[in-house]
Formats: C-alpha cells, structure tokens, sequence
C-alpha cells in the first residue's frame, strides 16, 4: 500500500519537505522486518461489548475469495466509528491487517468501502430504566437464574479467546508439557450427524468436513507436525446411496486438489479398509517368493511392514476420532498398534484448535509409556526373534556340511554376517521390483479412467 506523506502547516503556508536523511542499516532491517499490512473483507463473526475484543470473519484477501474463511482478531480500539464502539454480529466489514507468526490482527476496521463502522447500539440509560439490585438486594434463585443465562453466550467467547490465545502462542511454546508427535492420524467421522443437527443436506456436512481438514492441516503445520493421514473414504462406504457415493466423489475432486496446496505432508486412505491393506501385503509377499526375489525364510513382520502402503511413513503417534465413537472401523490396524488412541465426543465439522491441544496433550501424558517403553520392546523383541532363526539357519548349513554345529565361534559370527547381508540383498531387491509393479499398476489404472 502506498504511503502518502504529511506537510507540516506553520501559519497557514505550507513548509516545503526537507531532504529525507539517509536511512541507517539499522532502521532498514528494522523496517523490513515490520510484518505487511494486508487488506481483507468480510463479516463481524462475534463481539462481546464487556470484554472489547471479538473476531472477524475474512471472506476475501486483496479481493480474492476465501474459502473457508479465516478469523481474524478485533479490538475496540481498531473501530473506525464514532461514539460508542462494538461491533454488530454479521455486520459487513472491511480492514486492514498484518500476518506474522503470532496470527492474523486487524489494524482498521470500517464499513464497506471506509465508511465509519454500523456497529452495536449501546444499552439505553435514563430515568425510565430500572436500576439494576445489587447481589446483596437478590435472592439466591435470582443470581443463579442470572448467570445460567449468561453463561453460555460468555463461556463460549471465552473458550473462543483462549482458542486464539493458545493458537498464537503455540508455535512459541511448543506445547512445553512434553514432545510433539509427528505424525496424526484422523477418523473424521460426523459429517452426516453434523447436517442433521444444522438441518442440512448431507453434501453440505460432507463439504464443512472438507474444509475443516483444510483448517487442521494448517493446525498441525503451526505446530510443528508434518504429517497427517486421514480416513477419507472406506469400502464399506460403497454401500450408501449412489447419489451421496457420486456426491462424494465428486467433492473429493474438487477439494483435493485444495488440500494438496497445504504444506503438510498429507496422506488420504481413500477407498481403503485395513484388513485389505495386510492382506494385500501378504499376496505381494507371496509373489516375491513365487518369483524368487525371496526365500520363504525371509517372510517376517518386518517385511510385512514395507509392504504396507504406508511403509514409506512413520508409524502416527495419535489416533484421532471424532464424534464420540470408540471403534477404529479397520482403519491402520496394523500402523497404531502402540499409538495413542484419542476418542472425541465433537462431530468432526465442528472441530476445534483446542481439541487438537486437548489430544496432543493426552498423547504427552502417556508419551513414556507408548514410545519409550512398548515400541522399544516391541522392536528388541522383533530383533532377537530373527537373530534365533539366523542361528538356527546357520546351525544346519554347518550340520549338512558335517561340521560340528557349536564348533569354531568366528566361523559361526561370519555365516551369521553372510546369511544376514544375502537376506537383505534380496529383500532390497524384492521391495524395488515391488515398486515398479506398484508403479505400472497405478499406470494402467490412470489409462482405463481416461
């Protein structure tokens, strides 16, 4: 935005502008370092008159459509209107802000095109209005019946502050309790209960759906966890009507491709179902030893493991599902065997930042336990198992060799070394002639679609 520079008045003429000094080093990165303010329209989301603070409902940046919209933070204070100064829910606004690490904070607010702000209007005083009794001058039933009835409308604009105030300090505390994880995994269900509470199409839940995982990912980027894999669409989906199977697709075109401009690695299992995904695993297995690119000695929980789909991605550190169902619908079986399971009672459209806190936070409270000690035990137990099949493997070469099975200990350490290092040679090998199948398959699928 350009700036436009004041004249100082002195007597009524006009000063002619004295040469601008050289800007220091200093001031320069100073200044460069200023966050940028930006121009964004749309609509107050809510003001609370007592507290002066609200949130802005940013429909459109620079002009641009949002979609979904995104809050931006108001004060009173950043009110261009005269008199009394509150914001009137779903008032069309326009204003300037600034984005740095902490958020998104309005600058100036006004109306459409920077007129003054329509505003609230301020609760009329006068002799006609009745004064308000103290405590003292109410009875017990009266104070409770007063703030059950304030207590919704102000307690959810608390819990909203405190939303914004944790997401802002978040990538500055890191959640200091205990480590991050790195890797979550989502059920997103809710969806349809979701457009039967609001009394909406289905279609309608399911797009809310989408763009609530478009805000989450954002979430989990400022937190510092690089991946996520969701549970978009199961097999067993099929088998609802055609017409929310079609809608459904359809939707997922659309919206992928938005999700795909996130920078949060993104993982979709899309028409997916667990048991098929460890059965599929043992087939291909199966076909590494038919093609002798295995031995069927080689066959191990490890090598099951890379065949999965998801072999190229650490195993999630949280399991996430909403809406208060406590089943995980075959969904990564095999991957959450020592995850922390978190089961929520919101509907997944209306998802929050501090649910996703509440989560992280259960998953540092048991983060010894299912890091430290499970999966550490779990894999020296996985160790130990194939050093005894080496041994004995090692132990009949030597014994069909006629040579004593206990005899000289550096002989035995390297068949050890040699069995070891052919069983990853041809593991290696099997799991790059995989990928090529893998590869050619998914080909020949985009060529039949098209």
């Amino acid at each position: 935005m350009g700036s436009v520079s004041n004249q100082q008045f002195a007597g009524g003429c006009a000063k002619a502008p004295e040469e601008a000094p050289e800007e220091a080093p200093e001031d320069a990165a100073r200044a460069a370092e200023e966050p940028q303010l930006l121009h964004g329209a749309g609509i107050c989301k809510w003001f609370n008159v007592r507290m002066g603070f609200g949130f802005l409902s940013m429909t459109a940046r620079a002009g641009v459509a949002l979609d979904p919209p995104v809050d931006v933070f108001v004060h009173q204070s950043k009110l261009h209107m005269e008199g009394f100064r509150s914001l009137k829910e779903g008032e069309a606004v326009e204003f300037t802000f600034k984005k740095s690490a902490k958020g998104l904070e309005s600058i100036r607010v006004t109306g459409p095109g920077g007129v003054f702000c329509i505003g609230s209007e301020r609760r009329p005083k006068g002799k006609n209005v009745q004064k308000r009794r103290s405590k003292g001058d109410r009875t017990q039933m009266e104070v409770d019946a007063c703030f059950m009835r304030r207590m919704p409308s102000t307690f959810d604009h608390i819990h909203h502050y405190l939303s914004y105030v944790f997401q802002l300090k978040a990538n500055e505390t890191k959640l200091v309790a205990g480590p991050m994880p790195k890797h979550i995994a989502f059920i997103m269900d809710g969806n349809r209960r979701y457009a039967k509470k609001c009394q909406v199409e289905r279609q309608e839940g399911h797009s809310q759906g989408f763009n609530k995982l478009a805000e989450t990912l954002r979430w989990c980027l400022n937190l510092g966890i690089l991946e996520v894999t969701v549970y978009a669409f199961s097999i067993e989906n099929f088998k609802r009507s055609k017409s929310e199977v079609d809608g459904l697709m359809d939707l997922a075109r659309e919206k992928f491709s938005r999700l795909m401009e996130e920078q949060c690695f993104l993982n979709i299992c899309f028409a997916y179902t667990s048991r098929h995904e460890i059965s599929n695993a043992v087939r291909e297995m199966a076909w590494g030893v038919e093609q002798g690119l295995l031995d069927p000695s080689d066959v191990s929980e490890s090598l099951l493991d890379k065949c999965l789909y998801t072999n190229h991605s650490p195993h999630p550190d949280i399991l996430i599902r909403t809406s208060g169902e406590v089943r995980l619908s075959d969904f990564l079986l095999w991957q959450t065997s020592h995850s922390c399971l978190v089961f929520q009672p919101v509907l997944w459209p209306e998802y929050t930042f501090w649910n996703l806190c509440e989560a992280i936070l259960q998953f540092q409270m048991n983060h010894s336990m299912l890091q430290q000690k499970a999966r550490d035990v779990y894999a020296e137990e996985r160790k130990r198992q194939q050093l005894e099949r080496d041994q004995a493997a090692v132990t009949e070469q030597l014994l069909q060799e006629g040579l004593p099975a206990s005899g000289d200990p550096q002989l035995r350490r390297t068949r050890l070394h040699k069995l070891s290092a052919r069983r990853e040679e041809r593991v290696q090998g099997f799991l790059q002639a995989l990928e090529l199948k893998r590869a050619d398959w998914l080909a020949h699928l985009g060529t039949a679609s098209t």
